[in-house]
Parts: structure tokens; sequence; C-alpha cells
């Protein structure tokens, strides 16, 4: 049986998006608000779930880390800051930092900028500044990068467009753009697609010589009224994945947490 050389192992994570009151958060930082209790103890199971991950990564050997963007909730204005447990981005990245330590120590990182609406006042993304603290490089908001020594490139970005497009047509509309540029002589050859961004979404798919890899969130529920579109379409799944890489080939390992009930929707309460 031939066995092939293990070249790399990298660890992806994203829409961690500290700040909001339905994500990780450490537990230096207590709930104050009594109505908050409940969403607390959800906060705290996601960062046991997070941590158990490092742990998983830790074991796996991973020599990288990509962190592909929306880290924090930023300030919220569209639901006017109420999905927040800070409005102030300092503390939202200090927090981010004080997770993601263990995660990116003695790693090599790279940072993949998110949406605007979460990482972006003016200027520089927010996300950018947590470069110097964990020492990672910047990525920008879409890049190809050659896994060396493998002879695979992947191209990383936080998500795609496609609005309330199926899942899956948006993935094949999204390789068969790249087959297109690539024979145009747009874009170099890309073997895999790694985005993060939705939700809902775990996908590793292989199609027409390419993969396609979704990295899912950290965060318990959606606080966007899209969410009663399509509601089982858009409930969240949380993890992480990692990706070993051989000469010309990857494997994929989805580290996949069962979603916290908010008391709320979990069918418990009572008219």
């Amino acid at each position: 049986m031939i066995q092939l050389k293990i070249l790399r192992r990298i660890a992806f994570i994203g829409c961690t998006h500290l700040g909001s009151r339905f994500a990780l958060w450490p537990r230096t930082v207590p709930a104050t608000v009594e109505a908050d209790i409940e969403l607390a103890g959800i906060r705290h199971t996601i960062l046991d779930y997070f941590y158990d991950f490092v742990e998983k990564v830790r074991a796996a050997h991973c020599d990288s880390v990509i962190l592909l963007g929306d880290l924090i909730e930023g300030q919220n204005s569209k639901e006017y800051g109420t999905g927040l447990i800070t409005s102030k981005v300092s503390e939202q990245l200090d927090a981010f930092i004080e997770v993601a330590k263990p995660l990116c120590e003695g790693r090599k990182t790279g940072i993949i900028e998110g949406t605007s609406y979460h990482v972006q006042l003016s200027g520089d993304p927010m996300e950018k500044h947590l470069c110097s603290q964990l020492n990672a490089e910047w990525l920008g908001f879409i890049v190809n990068k050659q896994m060396e020594p493998s002879k695979l490139v992947f191209n990383m970005a936080h998500g795609y467009g496609g609005g309330g497009t199926n899942v899956s047509t948006a993935i094949e509309n999204e390789i068969k753009e790249m087959l297109i540029a690539e024979a145009q002589g747009s874009i170099p050859h890309i073997d895999v697609i790694v985005r993060g961004h939705l939700h809902s979404s775990d996908a590793d798919v292989t199609m027409r010589g390419k993969r396609f890899i979704r990295v899912p969130c950290w965060k318990a529920f959606g606080d966007w009224k899209r969410m009663g579109h399509y509601y089982g379409r858009h409930q969240p799944i949380i993890g992480g994945k990692v990706v070993t890489v051989y000469d010309d080939y990857i494997d994929v390992a989805s580290h996949i947490y069962p979603t916290p009930k908010l008391k709320a929707i979990d069918g418990s309460d009572k008219f």
C-alpha cells in the first residue's frame, strides 16, 4: 500500500464574531445584564467547543492556521447594538486575541479580511490590527497561495456572492466561473477554494477537478431578520476544519459541534 507523505496540516476557522451575545467570549468578562445570563451559558459552551478544537489542532500537529474573517462582530449598527456584549471594537479585538492565542502560537498564521459591515469603520479593516498581536500575515480580502512544498494552489476568501441562491448552485457557479477565467488566462490554476461567511454550511465538494471547502462558524444564532427566510437553511453550524496537504491531494477533517439552543427557539417555551 502506497503511503502519501504529509507536507502540511492547516487549521481553518472563521466567523467567530467576538462581541456578539450569541458567540464565544472569554470567561474573564462575565455577563452583567440579567437577561443575558442564559446567553452567557451559550457563549461558554461555544468557548469550550473552541478550546476542544484547539486541542484537535494540537493533536493533528498543524503547522499553520488561516483565520477566514468576521473575527469580531463590530458595532452591530443594523440592530442598533442590541446584539452586542460590548460596542467597543478594541474590547472585541482584545477578546479575540485572548481566545485565539492558543490556536495561533507557534503556527504560521494568516488573516483574511471579513465583511465590511463587521470589520471596517473607515480606513484599514479592524482585523488587520490583530496581525502584530498574533504574529500573523495579512492576506487581504482574497488571495491565491501555493501551499509549499506541495504543488497545490489555494484560493481563499471570506465569502462569495449568490444572495438567496441554493448553496450547491452557488458552489457550482463559483467553480464554473473559475474554470472560465483559468481558460482565458486571467487567473492561475486553482486547486482548492476555501470560503467562510455562510454560517449554515460546512460543504466539502469535489467538482470538475477542484475542491471547494466551506468553513462553518462559532455563533449559535443569527440575529438578523433574514433568519426568517428559509428558516431551516439558515441554522448555524459550529466548528472548524483541518486540511492535510499532500503533494497533489488534500484530506479534510471537519470538527463539528452541537449548536446550543436558545430557550426562545428550542420549542420549550409555552404560549
